[in-house]
């Protein structure tokens, strides 16, 4: 099976960031609107500025626009709000995505599943206004459980893009997949939970078949089987089907 190109990852995933409604930026957009989105990453979250420009993809999420009224115009300056409304974003109804220029130019279309992930999450506690955002934000970032969760769940895209679109074999995929967790402070019980949403989905992909139901990583996918451009191989029913053993 040979992968998809990466120009057609690139174009399904932002005709499925337009078909969600939510921006994404990516190394090919305005370098003052990336220079706007990675100010405004590093003001309303742990990572730094270097760490973002150095190459860091990122779910800014609608919360972000009221935690940034909040922080002195020194650290973001009016200019970011400025780029951010010329580009035609409006933070607080779609949040933004932000792609690094790795994921770009190799794994554009998971990587793109796993922001969407997070996308999906802040629109689903959004519909239950500030407060239940603002208890959400609060819990991913004080808590060690909630963060596993949320970024164990997301890192499942990644997994099944190594596998079903790179043809990466499932037990390489799933040591690569498991290693993110040092990308994140979890204690021992939070680790235990983010590496057994990628045990339970490399279980599924052992069968041949797509774990979860219903995820970003479904629809990208079917996009790319839709295009007429990819051949899945042995991976063309279990993509047309949605079947599942386990879920994540």
């Amino acid at each position: 099976m040979i992968p998809p190109p990466i120009d057609l990852q690139r174009r399904v995933a932002l005709d499925l960031a337009r078909a969600h409604g939510v921006p994404l930026v990516t190394p090919d957009s305005p370098s003052a609107l990336r220079e706007a989105v990675a100010l405004l990453v590093a003001a309303v979250s742990p990572r730094t500025y270097a760490e973002v420009a150095a190459g860091t993809s990122f779910y800014v999420p609608r919360l972000a626009s009221k935690v940034a009224g909040l922080i002195p115009a020194a650290v973001i300056p009016r200019l970011v709000s400025t780029l951010l409304d010329v580009a035609g974003i409006d933070l607080p109804a779609t949040g933004v995505v932000l792609l690094s220029r790795p994921a770009w130019d190799r794994s554009p279309l998971a990587t793109w599943s796993h922001e969407c992930g997070h996308y999906q999450q802040d629109a689903r506690v959004s519909a239950g206004g500030v407060v239940a955002s603002t208890m959400w934000g609060l819990g991913y970032l004080v808590h060690d459980d909630v963060e596993a969760w949320e970024e164990g769940r997301c890192r499942v895209n990644d997994l099944v893009g190594l596998v079903v679109i790179d043809g990466v074999p499932v037990d390489d995929a799933l040591a690569s997949a498991r290693a993110g967790v040092e990308a994140y402070s979890l204690d021992a019980t939070a680790r235990v939970l983010y590496l057994a949403a990628l045990d339970s989905a490399a279980a599924s992909l052992r069968a041949g078949e797509l774990p979860g139901e219903g995820t970003e990583i479904h629809h990208a996918l079917r996009a790319l089987v839709a295009s007429g451009d990819w051949d899945a191989g042995p991976w063309t029913a279990a993509i047309d089907g949605e079947r599942k053993t386990v879920t994540p």
